[in-house]
Order: C-alpha cells, then sequence, then structure tokens
C-alpha cells in the first residue's frame, strides 16, 4: 500500500474532536459530585467548560524528567529524528507527508507499540527507501539513551491535552518539534512549532536548535517546572485551599 493513501485519513482524523454527554457518562456524575475539578492544561479547561460548562483549575502533569537530566547538553548529536506511540491516534498518518520532501539518507528511530495502521505506514516508508528502524516499546533507560543521541524528537499527536514525551525531549536537549494545537502551546517555543507538514519538514531540515546552547537550556529550565516535586507542592495548595473554604461554608 503506497504511503499516499494515509493522507486522506490523516485529514479525517485528528485536528479535532467533540464528545458527548451521552458517550462520557462520568462528566454527569462529576458535574453534580465533585467540587473540585483539574485540568491538566488550559487547552483542557476550555474544553471541559465548553463541552461540559465546568470551570476547572489548571495543574500541569508531573514529568519524570529527573533521568533525562544528567544528560550532556553540550554533547555533540548526530542529525537524527526520534518518534514515539506510531498509532493513528497519535498522529502516524502525517508521517508520509511529512517526510516527501526530506533525503532518505535522514535516519529516523520509532519507539512505542504500534498499531495496524503505524507499522503498515513504517513498513511502506522503509520499502520507499527511507531509514528508518522500529524498536517497540523500549524502557525508560533506553528511551534516555535515545533522547542523548538523536537530535530532534518529531511529535505528530494533534490536540494533544499536554504532551509528557515533549517535555521529556526539552529536559533531554532533544529538539521537540511539535503541532501547535492543543496544550503543547502553553509551554514549548514558539520557533518549534509547526502547523503544516511542510513546516515541520523545514525546521527538521535546518536542523533547528541542533548547536543551540541557549535553546537548549532554556527549554531544560522549562521541564523542571512540570518536575513531580513541584506537582507536589501545587497540589497541596490547592487542596488545603480547597479544604479552607469548605471549613469556612460551615
Amino acid at each position: 500500500m503506497s504511503c499516499e493513501g494515509f493522507l486522506e485519513a490523516y485529514r479525517r482524523v485528528g485536528w479535532e474532536f467533540v464528545e458527548n454527554e451521552w458517550l462520557s457518562p462520568v462528566w454527569l456524575i462529576a458535574k453534580r459530585s465533585h467540587i473540585l475539578h483539574l485540568s491538566n492544561s488550559f487547552f483542557t479547561k476550555k474544553l471541559i467548560r465548553k463541552l461540559y460548562g465546568l470551570d476547572s483549575i489548571v495543574l500541569y502533569p508531573p514529568v519524570l524528567i529527573k533521568p533525562y537530566m544528567k544528560i550532556d547538553l553540550k554533547r555533540k548529536r548526530k542529525h537524527s529524528v526520534l518518534i514515539s506511540k506510531p498509532e493513528v491516534l497519535s498522529g502516524i498518518t502525517m508521517l508520509p507527508q511529512i517526510l516527501r520532501n526530506m533525503p532518505k539518507s535522514l535516519s529516523f528511530l520509532i519507539i512505542g507499540m504500534a498499531d495496524s495502521t503505524g507499522l503498515s505506514i513504517i513498513q511502506a516508508l522503509k520499502k520507499e527507501g527511507f531509514n528508518m528502524k522500529y524498536l517497540g516499546y523500549v524502557s525508560v533507560k533506553e528511551k534516555v539513551k535515545l533522547m542523548q543521541t538523536c537530535s530532534h524528537y518529531l511529535h505528530l499527536g494533534l490536540n494533544e491535552p499536554f504532551g509528557m514525551t515533549v517535555v521529556e525531549a526539552m529536559a533531554a536537549g532533544c529538539i521537540p518539534i511539535a503541532p501547535e494545537s492543543g496544550g503543547i502551546p502553553e509551554y514549548l517555543p514558539k520557533c518549534l512549532l509547526y502547523s503544516s507538514p511542510n513546516e515541520a519538514s523545514e525546521k527538521i531540515l535546518s536542523k533547528t536548535g541542533i548547536d543551540n546552547l541557549e535553546l537548549k537550556l532554556e527549554l531544560r529550565r522549562i521541564a523542571t517546572s512540570f518536575s513531580e516535586k513541584i506537582f507536589r507542592v501545587k497540589f497541596l495548595r490547592y487542596f488545603e485551599r480547597l479544604v479552607s473554604s469548605l471549613k469556612k461554608g460551615d
């Protein structure tokens, strides 16, 4: 099957999603029984307000960044690209279009469990001559090694509420290139966002940020704001406020 066959499917899937309370009855219960609603990004906050009429507090999720903080940001990296989650829901159908204008010699490493569509796309691209290696599931230790070797991390998922792997890449000095959608633009600098497959290709081909130590330091600084320690502090703060307000209500 030609890679071109996946493009129309990609255009139909992922650009936006709409939920229905009949499909998510838990929200009907939450509206009546929960007094504290947390969202994992402002993107999610707006979506919940629009769909369910609920207001919520934004609390970004904790990210295990400690293993990536040991990576030397000055380390020279070969121009290569890491991709994770080769699944339809994670945007793998966009990959053929991004690769259209790329040299087939550029190395791509793909990790994470793949669905049938993802496997078909990987196989089709390899048949076309692209330098693509699928590693399947990898441990955190192996993931750290890959992120300290690859120059860029290409994120494909659209409308992703947060994007934990993007934050891991930021901490590792593996420059993330991600869609300008969902919650990712809330923390990733605009110079690393793309709004079309062609723009994603351009940013990778131009080796955006590959030798920019200042950018890597800034990305790591941003990533540290999502550490587990900071999450615990913020969560306890919100919980204490809630308890205090309930006591005043009594």
